[in-house]
């Protein structure tokens, strides 16, 4: 992997011995230097000056894109219909809201709540 590569955000294994780490700040210092600013695995801030020779220690696990789309779409569908009914912002149960629910008791006959 060329230092030009880094990245922001990224998961790379080779600049630190403790394991790999996530980029946190990426800085060119010339044509053959990279300071970077990294986080590990258990959430140590470090910092290092990547040479061309590191090149070939470095090696990305994963690079992380940003927000991701590739969740699960039934339980997506599920959350928001939650979220939606009230079941997760409010006290009262989503159960007790019906599609009339905005309609004064006394103005109710038997016939407008038989739907329900």
């Amino acid at each position: 992997m060329r230092l030009e590569e880094l990245k922001r955000g990224m998961l790379v294994a080779g600049v630190s011995p403790d394991g790999a780490v996530t980029l946190k700040n990426v800085e060119s210092d010339g044509d053959g230097a990279v300071e970077v600013i990294f986080k590990n695995a258990t959430g140590d801030i470090g910092e290092r000056l990547l040479f061309r020779s590191d090149e070939a220690n470095l090696k990305v696990v994963r690079e992380d894109g940003g927000w991701r789309f590739d969740g699960d779409g039934a339980r997506f569908r599920l959350a928001a219909e939650a979220r939606r009914s009230g079941r997760l912002t409010s006290s009262i149960p989503g159960w007790r809201y019906t599609p009339r629910s905005w309609i004064p008791t006394r103005t109710r006959s038997p016939q407008s709540t038989r739907g329900c």
